[in-house]
This record gives structure tokens, sequence and C-alpha cells, in this order.
């Protein structure tokens, strides 16, 4: 499964990075739609998608987790839906409730969420960092998985020097936010500042494009080999 329209600037890229929220494909005996997961449970998941089934639709999902390189194929029913409506401010997106499951996915998917959990647990007493910008603003969560995540913006890719936040409201390029790093295997959350070296607004005939490239501004020696650590165990792309 690959989806080059999700990889813009892949032609500038300096370094490796890997994609956060994880390709899925749902299909039924008509059609395919590919979209991203970074919502997922034991009993369903999340699947953003412009044009996604609708409600109460039965479909198959193919999909790997992140760090894993077994296709999971599973299949579920879609609890929720709504397309996407940039003129609304609306991102589409499909909650798909998980139905029958070979024994060996049903426990992968588990340790999965159990792990993410955990590690949601960890951050709870380290919302903000140590060090780096306080100061209140725009801040953006990269969270590795969880449960509370925006619906309004996702990550799509990060690097050790940014990240791709697919969002239906970008901002401008040169503009400066706070991002609050969550990763797998750190200590704490980092809070940094990133600007927006590039854009692409929403566009009623094109859904499933906008979003906005971050390059991180300041990043420690530290951070830097976490972020490089993250990318070598979840990634599986290079520039």
């Amino acid at each position: 499964m690959s989806d080059p329209r999700l990889d813009p600037g892949a032609e500038k890229r300096r370094f490796r990075r890997v994609y956060f929220a994880f390709m899925v494909q749902a299909s039924d005996s008509a059609r395919n739609v590919i979209g991203r997961c970074q919502r997922i449970s034991s009993s369903g998941l999340y699947v953003f998608a412009p044009d996604p089934f609708p409600e109460g639709h039965p479909v198959r999902l193919r999909f790997a987790l992140p760090g894993q390189t077994e296709l999971l194929d599973v299949e579920g029913k879609v609890l929720r839906s709504r397309r996407e409506d940039p003129a609304a401010g609306v991102m589409g997106g499909m909650m798909v409730l998980l139905a029958r499951q070979r024994p060996d996915s049903e426990q992968a998917i588990r340790q999965f969420v159990l792990t993410c959990i955990l590690r949601e647990q960890e951050y709870g007493g380290n919302v903000l960092p140590s060090e780096g910008p306080d100061a209140a603003g725009d801040v953006i969560p990269i969270r590795f998985f969880g449960t509370d995540l925006p619906l309004d913006e996702y990550v799509v890719n990060i690097s050790e020097g940014g990240a791709f936040v697919r969002t239906l409201q970008p901002r401008a390029p040169g503009s400066q936010v706070l991002v609050d790093l969550y990763l797998p295997g750190a200590a704490q959350v980092t809070r940094l500042s990133a600007r927006v070296a590039w854009h692409r607004p929403a566009d009623p005939a094109a859904p499933g494009l906008s979003g906005m490239g971050l390059e991180f501004l300041g990043v420690t020696p530290e951070l830097a080999g976490n972020l490089r650590s993250f990318v070598e165990r979840f990634g599986n792309e290079s520039a």
C-alpha cells in the first residue's frame, strides 16, 4: 500500500522519516478506500479518509501496525462516517468497529494498544517539559498514538528535522507554532518551536491533500538522538 499524494516535498527531504499515522485499506466488493489511522483500540479504529464508506457499511480492513511488517486482514462495520467538507471545516473519516478477527490478529492489536496505553500513562505526569518554550499559544501535539487526539488534524509523518501535519486549516508559511513531542521511549514530553516551511490550503476539488510541513527549531542533540532512534525503529522509508 502506498499513497504518494501524501508525500509532498519528497525531493526536498534531508532526513529519513517515518509515517506517524499508518496506512489503512478499507474495501468492499465495489471499491477501495485508502486512509490513515492515528487512533486505535482493541475494538475499533478511526480512519481518516476524504470519502469514507457510509455508516452501517461492512468493510474489510488491511493494515500493518507501526513497527511491524505483517499485514492484518480483519472485518469491520462503519459506526460513524463523515465526508470531507473543507468549506465547513470537516475532515473526512470513519470509525470502524472490528468484527471477526483471527486470534493472532486480535492479539497483535491488543498488545499494540496496551503498549500505547502504558505510554499514555507515563506521559500523564509529564504533560509539559522541563525545558523548552513554555509560552502559551498554538500547540500541536505529536503523540505517537492515543485516545484523545483531535479530529481536526493529525501527523502524517515525522523526521529528525520536522513533520507533516494533515489539516484543513494550515498556518501560513513562516508562521511559528509550538510542538509537544510524545515519543515512545522518551522520559518526558518535549516542547519545541517549529516553523511552517510550506503549506497546501484545503481544496474541495482535491480533498485529502491539505496540510503543512513543519521545520523543528532549536533541536538539541539529545532530542535529535531520540528522534533518530524513533525513526530507525519505526521507519520503513528513507530519503
